[in-house]
């Protein structure tokens, strides 16, 4: 049995999945609705008339739209730009002297930052512009995967910045995204705020602010507080493990960062605040750093069947 959204809490569910191949790519041949695989005209047989991220644009809005009247959540789950690099037109970048690669992948953005844009335009079309909070973020830093082309692209746009680090790895390159809150009635433009969160934040968050209490148990909290400016987000560990494409950890506790790097043993700490590239693996200067934090990559790790690594 195919597993989709609406089994889990979802009402509603317009998408690909990867258990369905003729769903998946940038010109997909079927799309769901529902349990229902739909055709999407103009896409069969290598057709591109239909563009994904136009296809996820259209339908957020429409949701949008017959939504309008009441309280909603709408997650948008854009695919690009994940590889492979594949857009209908290179638009603004045409002319631009740069490789096909850099211009292929320019131009998802464009269709990415324009689908953006048109949701936006809908939530003020539909006068709800005041009254909605909207979050964008990435899930992982740059490279999808560690071939050539991408590195090449990656390297072009220096799409890490100052970071160290890509996809699949626990350095700041690899974990470290943006989150961009949208409230025009609440959130001053061009407010920043330097607390490190993460993806599982903001489900307690978006309950909270419909006036709804969590129901279960989660690692997130509410950043209300810090997006309203009401005040200062408690400190607290933050913990990562990944098993791509072998088993690497991480932890910040405030400044520090402790890093177990893929196949190793050894610790690296690094001090965030100074040198968020980490450079410079100051480990052998604090010890008691390293202590402390190396014994909760221990207490924060669980076995579990797929991966059942004991420490």
């Amino acid at each position: 049995m195919v597993t989709i959204p609406t089994r889990h809490g979802f009402d509603e569910f317009h998408g690909w999945l990867t258990q369905t191949e003729k769903t998946q790519g940038y010109f997909p041949e079927k799309w769901y609705d529902g349990t229902t695989l739909q055709d999407v005209a103009g896409n069969a047989g290598g057709g591109r008339a239909v563009y994904e991220t136009d296809i996820v644009t259209d339908q957020s809005c429409d949701f949008i739209r017959r939504h309008r009247q009441k309280l909603f959540f709408l997650t948008v789950a854009y695919n690009a730009p994940h590889s492979p690099h594949i857009t209908p037109a290179e638009g603004d970048y045409a002319g631009e002297p740069w490789g096909a690669r850099e211009k292929a992948y320019a131009a998802m953005i464009e269709f990415l930052d324009a689908g953006v844009g048109s949701i936006l335009q809908t939530l003020e079309a539909s006068g709800l512009d005041n009254d909605t909070i909207v979050f964008v973020s990435s899930d992982h830093g740059p490279r999808s995967e560690p071939t050539a082309e991408q590195t090449e692209v990656v390297t072009f746009f220096n799409s890490h910045g100052p970071l160290r680090g890509y996809k699949r790895e626990l350095y700041e390159g690899g974990i470290r995204v943006p989150l961009i809150a949208r409230w025009p009635s609440r959130i001053a433009a061009g407010t920043t705020n330097g607390t490190p969160v993460y993806h599982p934040d903001l489900l307690p968050t978006v309950l909270g602010l419909a006036g709804r209490s969590v129901p279960v148990v989660t690692d997130g909290r509410d950043l209300t507080p810090a997006l309203l400016g009401q005040g200062e987000l408690p400190e607290r560990l933050l913990y990562w493990e990944t098993y791509e494409p072998s088993f690497w950890q991480a932890a910040r506790l405030g400044k520090w960062k402790i890093v177990r790097p893929v196949g190793s043993s050894r610790l690296e700490l690094y001090d965030l605040t100074a040198d968020p590239g980490e450079k410079h693996d100051v480990a052998a200067r604090y010890p008691e750093i390293v202590r402390e934090l190396s014994g909760r990559l221990v207490s924060e790790h669980r076995p579990s069947r797929e991966y059942p690594i004991a420490l």
